[in-house]
């Protein structure tokens, strides 16, 4: 695959070698140069005709040039091209366009890779044309997005894909034309550039399973064999099973008396427990293969988290509140049970922690502020297949010992 780009890029270049002219006349080259002033670009661009492309372009990494089919366009019209090829230059689009590639040529057996890498070639255009037409009327617009659709009857001329040269179909070009008469405000480049690092990403990242992007947790009480004995549990697709399905496939695994004690002395370890809400690992091991595999099935394993809050006119005092889920119905996916547990957890944090003092002045006023989102909590995620239980205290400070919390 990389042969085939690089052979038909070649081609492209000896073509357009032997077909364009350098334009020289004053009133161009003023122009780009007073487009080249105000988009701030020093680098030196050629500007030629090509008679073998249908669209204009840009190609050339440390000599760029740009490409114009031989076309009778109006000032305006030009001035808008120009603006867009300039405004390519700038953002280095030929350069993530090769990144792109690059990845479609690692991975050219992944049918994803080839849909994202379209998919921002096709945002390129879009947030390029944005920023070109971010200060012009409605009619230039409309007169920008005529030029662009004038290179369709030609799209089977030269093309080469290490260029800004874009044409990906009439459903794509629909899209873009839209876009342009949109004179909304838009975060030009943004998608762009979520789109490229995600495909980039995927050169390295994604076609790894889950159980081997994180394998070890360093500095703590046990092994790198123990660690992956236990990751093996991890099974592929492990979140689209349902609950009966993982915890089954579990038992069958762990029915061993050695295992049993290494799962114990995970579950007992402090360090680990501490660190289920900043590592995926110990996550998997307390949010899910815990609670799930436990024998106790009327009722799940208790999540909690505790703050220490300032209480005004007074010393710091202990908040803490513990979520318990009972499943009623094992067949439900463990991605569901899962995503449940998240959702409920973050929006209690987010709550507790952006609570104005006075509603954590003492137990009146935290046990006013909380019933209304542990109302909403239980409306929104309470059902026939699990059910929520939210329990909570307030401790100020004095009223228990430090080593060991004495509820009141």
């Amino acid at each position: 695959m990389l042969t085939y780009h690089l052979l038909r890029h070649r081609h492209f270049l000896k073509m357009v070698t032997r077909w364009s002219e350098t334009v020289d006349s004053p009133e161009i080259i003023t122009l780009l140069n007073s487009l080249k002033k105000e988009q701030q670009i020093d680098k030196n661009i050629s500007y030629k005709i090509c008679s073998v492309i249908a669209s204009p372009m840009m190609i050339g990494y440390f000599h760029p040039v740009i490409l114009m089919p031989p076309l009778k366009l109006s000032d305006k019209e030009l001035t808008l091209i120009l603006r867009h090829e300039l405004i390519h230059y700038k953002r280095k689009d030929i350069w993530s366009k090769t990144m792109l590639l690059a990845a479609t040529i690692l991975h050219w057996y992944n049918p994803v890779v080839y849909l994202m890498a379209k998919a921002a070639s096709l945002q390129c255009e879009i947030s390029c044309d944005a920023l070109v037409l971010q200060q012009e009327n409605k009619h230039t617009r409309i007169q920008y997005g005529e030029t662009i659709l004038s290179v369709i009857p030609c799209v089977n001329s030269q093309q080469t894909i290490l260029s800004t040269n874009f044409y990906g179909g009439k459903k794509e070009m629909k899209q873009r034309i839209l876009s342009m008469l949109d004179d909304t405000k838009k975060r030009s480049g943004i998608f762009l550039f979520i789109l490229a690092a995600l495909s980039i990403m995927l050169t390295s990242t994604t076609l790894i399973s889950s159980a081997e992007q994180l394998t070890y947790i360093e500095n703590t009480a046990f092994t790198k064999e123990e660690y992956d004995k236990l990751l093996a549990l991890r099974f592929d697709g492990y979140q689209d099973m349902s609950i009966a399905d993982f915890k089954q496939a579990v038992s069958s695994t762990v029915d061993t008396p050695e295992y049993m004690e290494l799962l114990e002395r995970f579950y007992n370890d402090e360090q680990l427990n501490g660190m289920k809400d900043t590592n995926e690992i110990a996550a998997f091991l307390f949010y899910e293969l815990l609670p799930l595999t436990t024998e106790k099935w009327d009722t799940r394993y208790y999540f909690f988290n505790s703050f220490t809050i300032r209480v005004e006119n007074a010393d710091p005092a202990y908040f803490e509140y513990t979520l318990s889920l009972s499943i009623k119905n094992d067949q439900q996916s463990v991605k569901t049970y899962s995503n449940t547990r998240k959702a409920i957890m973050e929006e209690m944090n987010a709550f507790i922690e952006n609570q104005p003092e006075s509603n954590l002045h003492d137990r009146w006023s935290v046990s006013n502020a909380l019933q209304p989102i542990i109302s909403d909590l239980f409306d929104r995620f309470q059902n026939n297949d699990l059910e929520i239980q939210l329990g909570y205290c307030f401790v100020p400070r004095g009223e228990y010992d430090d080593n060991k919390l004495t509820y009141q």
